[in-house]
């Protein structure tokens, strides 16, 4: 089920909010097992299938986080952190390492028919995390339906954010957690209607163009290219973290504040900024669990450009089985240990042009993550972008993919002559000036408390029109494939 789906919006979430707190006048644990209940119905929708290998992972963790939190015996939580990475391989890469096998070796292995349960990485690390902090003291073992509800906590359980469990657990035992507060459900649905709008008015209209563009890229010229770097950098942004806003706006609604996940990435003044700013609490995983048990920054620079290095890989493959994956956290991870060899020099660069520059590479990066393939990525649209031919017009078919609906009307109506490059190039400077609008408004604007008033409930009210009206066949968010 998705958050950009009319069965959600007009039937499931009503229902759980009314359910949730009714049952929440008589006792706290009567919320949490309405909770858990819906939790269920919202991932069981999706897959039976997937339910089953989501419980079946709880009561096998649940058990080792028992076992870990008795005995405290460090073979025994390695052991049962690897089960889950274990998992996590098998799932996401057994056949991407059968195919590299064959590639280098010339064998025939046959690829295995496996299943690839929706947000299993997500509800992979809720479990690390759980393990984790019991096995170091840092939370006591839950009981059994508080750590249910932790783990399959529907606005976060597909693609986050993640949560710390503690914050998690002490939110959830909170009385107003469960008693219906009208300011916070306001600024709960005002979230939730940005995050819609984010998703289906703009990433939806850029996911047209960066499509046919990594479909067809063998027919586009280095303009093109370009255009569909920024397209691509625009769609995931705007799907990312609308479907954010739209997790955090739910959570609100139901008393539990999860944490900001965005906190404009593109206006970052180095790569080392961008990722304190993009996907926060994943990379706050990735600090926590990998990056400070490795040794952080306290055993010399070269350590720490090593750990920065693994961590950037293990993020990389984290995004999927494909080399252009494990290529992309490789170049970012090389991007912040080159800011940190050279951290004094590029102080003195203005901090505008800094931005700049970052802007610029995360574009390119962005091209690569987004590439169908390392081959696409190196021998169409390397070749394409260093090819010399920068002055050719835009491909037509490819521009008309952002074209407003109803301006070559408007135009007619209005007698103005126009060409199909007028309108493309119309339709992109609205676009494209939106969305850099959006993307670079001053720091803090993602992480600020929506406030009732007369004005934001009209925009509220507007933006979810637009947006349902517009929505049309239901579209996937791209993180869905985590």
């Amino acid at each position: 089920m998705n958050f950009n789906s009319t069965i959600f919006i007009f039937l499931f979430l009503p229902a759980a909010l009314a359910g949730y707190y009714i049952a929440g006048r008589k006792s706290a644990a009567a919320a949490k097992v309405i909770l858990l209940a819906l939790s269920l119905v919202f991932y069981g929708y999706v897959s039976r299938i997937y339910l089953l290998i989501l419980l079946a992972d709880m009561a096998v963790n649940y058990c080792a986080a028992g076992a870990v939190s008795n005995h405290r015996r460090k073979p025994l939580f390695v052991l049962a952190a690897a089960a889950n990475v274990g998992l996590l391989l098998y799932f996401k890469y057994t056949n991407f390492f059968i195919g590299n096998i064959n590639t280098a070796l010339g064998t025939q292995l046959p690829l295995l028919r496996i299943i690839l349960p929706i947000g299993v990485s997500f509800y992979t690390f809720s479990q690390i995390s759980y393990l984790t902090d019991v096995y170091t003291g840092e939370i006591r073992q839950a009981p059994p339906l508080d750590y249910a509800v932790y783990i399959t906590y529907f606005p976060k359980l597909i693609q986050g954010p993640t949560m710390q469990p503690g914050a998690f657990f002490e939110q959830l035992g909170r009385e107003n957690a469960r008693t219906f507060d009208c300011g916070r459900f306001v600024s709960g649905m005002q979230l939730f209607a940005a995050g819609l709008f984010k998703k289906v008015i703009i990433a939806d209209t850029f996911a047209k163009m960066a499509d046919y563009g990594y479909e067809y890229a063998i027919l586009l010229f280095t303009p093109d290219l370009l255009l569909l770097a920024l397209a691509f950098t625009m769609q995931i942004y705007f799907d990312f973290s609308g479907y954010s806003d739209m997790a955090l706006g739910i959570s609100r609604m139901f008393g539990i504040d999860l944490p900001v996940n965005f906190n404009m990435p593109y206006r970052s003044a180095s790569v080392t900024e961008f990722w304190r700013r993009w996907h926060i609490s994943l990379t706050e995983f990735f600090r926590k669990y990998i990056y400070i048990p490795l040794g952080g920054s306290k055993k010399g620079k070269i350590r720490t450009c090593v750990n920065i290095m693994i961590v950037f890989v293990v993020s990389g493959l984290w995004h999927g089985a494909d080399w252009t994956y494990i290529l992309y956290g490789t170049v970012n991870g090389a991007a912040q240990v080159f800011e940190r060899v050279f951290k004094k020099p590029l102080s003195h660069v203005p901090v505008f042009l800094r931005r700049i520059g970052t802007f610029i590479f995360i574009n390119f990066s962005m091209l690569l993550f987004g590439s169908r393939g390392i081959d696409q990525f190196c021998n169409v649209i390397m070749d394409t972008i260093f090819d010399n031919r920068w002055w050719v017009p835009i491909n037509e078919e490819f521009g008309m993919m952002l074209r407003i609906p109803g301006l070559r009307a408007a135009l007619q109506v209005l007698h103005i002559p126009y060409t199909n490059q007028m309108i493309i190039f119309l339709s992109m400077a609205v676009f494209f000036g939106i969305g850099l609008v959006l993307c670079m408004r001053p720091s803090g604007e993602e992480t600020k408390e929506y406030k009732a008033s007369g004005l934001s409930l009209v925009l509220t009210l507007a933006a979810l029109m637009i947006s349902v009206i517009a929505m049309g066949r239901v579209s996937t968010f791209i993180y869905n494939n985590f």
